[in-house]
């Protein structure tokens, strides 16, 4: 269903203007297009209608050639969002984003992407509730992509990771005690921050920055490094395991933004870092993937310490430092020689209920600036005691299923 519409925009350059619709069988039907051209403003005006709610992307071509996401960063309105059902409008200040200059057979394509199966990256706003943006990837990004550090301040990056009905292997290949590999699968895909909550994230997002004092300059951009796992998940009922958030605690501030954000199970965790491999790294070269004890002294005061994120090249699914840097809690309660069951494949494991006597022990993954090489790996963890106030080198990262309500 292909609806034209054409503008004239001579101060611009501009030859044609036209706008296409694609509909998809799971995702709405968008109608009605009509574009409007403001010339001496430099603006389109894009309306149209949407049957259902969908996430609307728009994808600009010149002969038939797509702009890089990115170049059509200054397009606001119902685009880049979950868009209700009925009227809708763009405002594209084209002249911001291409100069005015655009060959002849310019068109505009609206796409909209089920809510069960959004785009790959969701840029989460932690100044205003309910203000997602939606990316085909970390490419598509504007003001520069992830070189600019708002990307780790301002703002959260995250990145679907495709888990939804694959088989995964959680644990270490011919380990028999509480590493030992177990059969897990997903019903969700899920984003994951691409970081480690950043102490400028948790400021904006909670009120309280959880690091170790510093006189970095860039400590901001550092992931949090100093929180226990009641820090991050309080709750008003002990023991409590995926409900009960304290609206007050971390977690609680950041479920404020509109989304159920949470900590990830170990399994979730562990199919996120090793990204679609079996290696207990993803780079054979830890220095470059992973800040540890070997390379996180600080030579000015001779302290080891955390660094700030994304510093270290990503894994598969374009995730930064799972490996080193800081430990990250998970949900699991503590485990011994205890995991879930070896002889099926366990459908969303939420995490080891280990022995109720040790209910007070939760794990970290991940491996720390503190960590020897041999224990920065996707398999190893360890038990870490909930309420400690030793809370050096522990922090964590969000994730939410990638499902938009």
């Amino acid at each position: 269903d292909i609806k034209t519409r054409r503008g004239d925009m001579r101060n611009l350059h501009f030859l044609a203007l036209a706008a296409v619709i694609v509909t998809s069988s799971s995702a709405a039907t968008i109608s009605s297009v009509a574009v409007a051209v403001d010339a001496d403003a430099g603006i389109a005006k894009i309306s149209y209608s949407i049957d259902q709610p969908a996430i609307v992307l728009m994808v600009v071509k010149t002969n038939g050639v797509a702009l890089a996401e990115a170049e059509i960063a200054h397009a606001v309105g119902d685009v880049r969002r979950k868009v209700p059902t009925g009227a809708a409008e763009i405002l594209w200040a084209a002249d911001r984003d291409v100069n005015g200059i655009l060959g002849a057979g310019f068109t505009v394509e609206l796409v909209p992407w089920p809510l069960n199966e959004p785009p790959e990256v969701m840029v989460v706003d932690l100044k205003m509730a309910g203000n997602f943006t939606f990316y085909r990837s970390v490419e598509g990004l504007p003001d520069g992509g992830l070189v600019n550090d708002r990307y780790r301040r301002d703002v959260l990056v995250m990145r679907k990771c495709p888990m939804k009905g694959i088989t995964f292997l959680c644990g270490k290949p011919g380990a028999a005690n509480r590493l030992a590999p177990y059969l897990c699968t997903f019903t969700n895909d899920f984003y994951f921050g691409i970081y480690p909550v950043t102490q400028a994230q948790s400021m904006l997002a909670t009120g309280k920055r959880d690091g170790m004092p510093s006189a970095d300059p860039d400590a901001d951009m550092r992931p949090v490094d100093f929180v226990n796992w009641i820090d991050v998940r309080s709750h008003d009922e002990w023991p409590g395991v995926h409900s009960g958030l304290s609206a007050n605690g971390r977690l609680g501030m950041f479920q404020k933004l509109g989304l159920n954000f949470d900590i990830p199970t170990h399994a979730q965790w562990e199919c996120a870092c090793r990204a679609g491999s079996r290696g207990d790294t993803y780079a054979a070269d830890l220095d470059s993937i992973a800040w540890y004890r070997s390379n996180s002294t600080n030579t000015l005061t001779g302290m080891i310490e955390s660094h700030p994120v994304g510093r270290k090249a990503p894994n598969a699914w374009g995730l930064y430092d799972m490996h080193g840097n800081v430990y990250e809690w998970v949900l699991d309660w503590y485990r011994n020689e205890m995991v879930p069951d070896r002889d099926q494949v366990n459908v969303d494991p939420p995490g080891d209920d280990g022995y109720i006597a040790a209910g007070e022990f939760r794990i970290m993954v991940g491996g720390s600036a503190q960590t020897e090489a041999k224990d920065v790996s996707a398999s190893y963890f360890k038990n870490y005691y909930i309420k400690t106030e030793s809370k050096s080198f522990c922090g964590y990262r969000l994730c939410v299923p990638a499902e938009i309500p």
